[in-house]
């Protein structure tokens, strides 16, 4: 959830945020998965 809120406010604000965009998408499927457990 952080990771996606600092890439949107990059984005909102016009600031590159590579290494937190590649974090975010190599998490993003693990994540989903364990609350897909829950």
């Amino acid at each position: 959830a952080q990771l996606g809120s600092v890439c949107r406010a990059g984005d909102n604000k016009g600031v590159p945020t590579p290494v937190l965009d590649l974090a975010r998408a190599v998490l993003a499927p693990r994540e989903a998965a364990a609350r897909a457990r829950i």
